[in-house]
């Protein structure tokens, strides 16, 4: 479980274990992007998934997504990795590494969104508009406290 400043909890696969220890942690600019970019795509839930588009889990990856950053970094991803939180975020930074270097977050946003060759579509205009709403509310509390497990 991550809470940031009491306000936003996402629950990972650990949710239910019973929390015993609370360790601080500063998110980064990019942390916070994904955080933001989870809640628009899917407010945070990991099992979300839209026939429309093919889209899976948090971050609603689609397996052309998948293929594209096994295909650059010989990884072996697959589909039931966007399932699950710590992979989904593994696939967006790998490609957002590749497609997103020397973008703004603003950008970035727009290439989760657009693609590599279509971020500068109008269409995704709106769209970075409503996760740098988020981006701004979440970096009000760069600091999150983590939960660790027991069993």
């Amino acid at each position: 479980m991550i809470i940031i400043a009491s306000q936003l909890v996402l629950v990972t696969q650990l949710n239910s274990f019973q929390y015993t220890k609370l360790n601080m942690v500063r998110l980064s600019d990019y942390h916070l992007l994904m955080l933001a970019i989870s809640k628009v795509e899917s407010d945070f839930n990991p099992k979300a998934f839209n026939d429309k588009e093919s889209s899976h889990g948090m971050l609603q990856i689609r397996p052309i997504l998948i293929r594209c950053v096994n295909n650059i970094y010989g990884t072996s991803f697959t589909v039931d990795d966007a399932y699950r939180i710590d992979r989904a975020f593994k696939i967006m930074k790998l490609y957002m590494d590749y497609w997103g270097k020397g973008k703004t977050l603003y950008e970035k946003a727009q290439i989760w969104n657009g693609g590599a060759y279509g971020y500068k579509k109008e269409s995704t205009i709106s769209y970075a508009n409503k996760v740098m709403k988020y981006y701004d509310e979440y970096s009000k509390h760069k600091f999150v406290y983590h939960g660790t497990h027991k069993n």
